[in-house]
């Protein structure tokens, strides 16, 4: 089963970069606490990565890796799970990412990501979104018999960012159905007409009250 290591975010980057927007025709399905890099506006991408080495590389990969999946939604479906915590942090602190604590998004960001994710649900693209409360055991991208498992908030202080699986049917058939299982759990809203209308609301009472009416979030019919 080859496994690669990835050292740092631009190798990591690269690899989720390379999975992503290759194997045409297959589905992605990724898991993750915090809202995919396709949602931010460029702003936020380039004030999160500027302490990095490599950061001007990575902003612009993530950028292209945006624009491939937005313009290929119609050939390359797409099913993304996110904890419910991923849209809690954004609007009610600003924070879209845990490893890194003391950033934080600007109002106007936070509106950005919202729309974007929101104009997702509403267009004709084949890309499913879905929000649990379970906590999602491992942070990962499926496509092919591709496993990209970002490991940096566990073993960042070993240096590790993440590892790929690939070329391992196995494993890559058991992700998947975990990942299926998570999907259509009683603790998931997958259907799409709930998902938008919870972005919908959330957007609302951020526009309106500058934050999450966190009460929506116990009452909300799960599918």
């Amino acid at each position: 089963m080859p496994v690669t290591v990835f050292r740092s975010n631009l190798a990591y980057v690269k690899a989720m970069h390379s999975v992503d927007t290759g194997f045409a025709g297959q589905t992605t399905r990724s898991a993750a606490s915090f809202l995919s890099s396709i949602y931010f506006p460029q702003s936020s991408l380039a004030r999160y990565f500027t302490v990095h080495a490599s950061g001007h590389e990575i902003v612009e990969l993530l950028l292209e890796r945006k624009r491939v999946v937005i313009e290929r939604a119609a050939h390359n479906p797409r099913r993304e799970i996110y904890e419910a915590s991923a849209l809690q942090h954004l609007i009610l602190q600003g924070r879209p990412h845990d490893q890194n604590k003391s950033y934080f998004l600007t109002p106007r960001e936070i509106t950005a990501t919202l729309r974007a994710l929101l104009q997702v649900l509403v267009s004709e693209a084949p890309i499913e979104v879905a929000v649990t409360r379970q906590v999602l055991p491992l942070v990962f991208l499926l496509k092919a018999e591709n496993i990209l498992i970002d490991i940096g908030p566990n073993y960042s202080y070993q240096g590790i960012q993440g590892l790929l699986i690939s070329g391992e049917s196995h494993a890559s058939d058991q992700m998947r159905s975990e990942f299926e299982n998570i999907w259509s759990s009683p603790d998931t809203i997958s259907n799409q007409m709930e998902v938008r209308r919870l972005v919908e609301l959330s957007l609302q009472d951020w526009e309106t009250t500058g934050a999450l009416a966190t009460d929506r979030w116990p009452n909300m019919r799960l599918s």
